[in-house]
């Protein structure tokens, strides 16, 4: 797994606030998991304990609308740097 401390999405994130000791904390209690096409990782609503960085594959961000369908908000996907 890559160090978070390393990681170039930190300087373009909220993540460029923590300091290098933080960011190694960061990195020593991060887990991996795999998630299947069509998976939900979280819904609205739910109270999130933690940061999600795509490794590989896209994650498709929706928003509930009042008629009841989901409309896609934003499609995350691994970053090339």
């Amino acid at each position: 797994m890559s160090k978070c401390e390393q990681c170039i999405v930190r300087e373009l994130s909220s993540l460029k606030a923590l300091n290098k000791d933080e960011l190694i904390k960061l990195a020593d209690c991060k887990t991996l998991q795999t998630i299947k096409k069509g998976e939900i990782i979280f819904e609205e609503g739910d109270t999130i304990n933690g940061i999600y960085c795509i490794k590989d594959g896209i994650c498709k961000l929706t928003k509930l609308s009042q008629n009841g369908k989901d409309h896609i908000v934003k499609l995350v996907k691994k970053e090339n740097y």
